[in-house]
């Protein structure tokens, strides 16, 4: 058994595929399918093992992403964290300040201009 999350985009699938390979150095696409009008069937985003399922709905849908659910990503290193924090932020919003907490060496929360929200995450290996 394997949990696979799935984010429904309306129409922007492709879009959003883009600017994820883009923000985040380690992302790439995979398994990707179109339908005849260009939208997403489905596409998977991988994060070296994680995979995150990404579609068009078919159906005009009444609702949108929210906040208080989230991707976690945490990075080793301080270069790929601060580069998927500013292109991630870019045309969206800014949750929690990029910087150091007391529970990450790095630490910035924002949603994206499509309203994906995001945690990223440098964790203390100190603690």
């Amino acid at each position: 058994m394997k949990l696979h999350p799935m984010l429904m985009f309306k129409g922007n699938a492709s879009a959003a595929l883009e600017h994820y390979t883009n923000a985040i150095p380690a992302a790439k696409v995979t398994d990707k399918r179109t339908r005849e009008d260009g939208t997403i069937e489905s596409a998977n985003l991988l994060f070296g093992q994680n995979q995150l399922l990404m579609i068009d709905s078919p159906i005009d849908q009444p609702f949108d992403f929210t906040p208080s659910f989230s991707l976690f990503v945490f990075f080793e290193d301080q270069v790929s964290l601060d580069l998927a924090y500013e292109r991630l932020s870019k045309e969206g919003q800014v949750m929690m300040n990029l910087g150091a907490y007391d529970f990450a060496k790095r630490y910035g929360w924002v949603s994206d201009k499509f309203g994906v929200s995001w945690q990223l995450c440098q964790p203390r290996h100190d603690s």
